[in-house]
């Protein structure tokens, strides 16, 4: 389906059409990661052109529970289309909040409880908020009514991870697993993870053969083989 993007425009509050929750639950709710909404973000007309079976051309554009967050990132953001902009709001939030993804997923709880006093509280804080991001970017929405007709949910397409054979959920699940199972710190198998396009299998098969060489070079050195 093709989109065209014709620049900002004017909505008149009479022209747009508001998405609610069907839940009194999500009332107040940001359609894009789950937390509390106080903005409106404005959509473009065909933003929802799969889900309405007709187009009304009166319809300028369509209203969006969101979070001053998602509000922010997308204020400017030229993707027309929901799912896009799903998916924008989401890339902004995990870059806002990498540092503590990445403590939250380097981290177990008895590893936390060993640290001197003022580490622990740092590392906590930096759990927790990574935690929250981490569900901020799991949130899949709610079913909705827009144009007299409600929707369910727009599920987001969760990533599972694979570790021979073992499936995980979440990167945090898959990482702790190899971690332990293959005895690599998760800061190596993290950064293989990345080097091997993404997949752990390959960065700890990678870890391994280079151990090995590792051994087999000082072995040759000890015995006085190496030229």
């Amino acid at each position: 389906m093709l989109f065209l993007f014709l620049g900002p425009i004017a909505m008149s509050e009479s022209s747009r059409l508001r998405l609610y929750a069907v839940s009194p639950a999500r009332f107040h709710t940001c359609f894009y990661c789950g937390c509390d909404a106080s903005e409106f973000d404005l959509v473009y007309p065909g933003a929802f052109s799969e889900l309405l079976s007709r187009f009304d051309s009166e319809i300028e554009g369509y209203e969006i529970p969101a979070c001053s967050e998602c509000y922010r990132a997308l204020r400017r953001e030229r993707a027309p289309n929901i799912d896009q902009r799903i998916d924008k709001a989401k890339q902004a939030i995990a870059k806002q909040y990498s540092k503590a993804l990445t403590v939250y997923q380097m981290w177990e709880p008895d590893e936390v409880e060993e640290l001197s006093d003022d580490l622990r509280i740092s590392i906590q804080a930096g759990v927790k908020l990574g935690r929250e991001t981490q569900q901020r970017l799991d949130f899949s929405g709610y079913e909705f009514e827009l144009d007299g007709a409600k929707f369910p949910a727009l599920m987001v397409n969760r990533h599972r991870f694979e570790v021979f054979g073992e499936i995980f959920d979440s990167y945090r699940q898959a990482l702790s697993f190899a971690s332990k199972a293959y005895r690599i710190p998760k800061a190596k198998l993290a950064q293989g993870f990345a080097e091997h396009g993404h997949c752990f299998e390959r960065a700890i098969t990678a870890h391994h053969q280079q151990m090995e060489s590792r051994l087999v070079k000082s072995a040759v050195i000890g015995l006085g083989l190496e030229r």
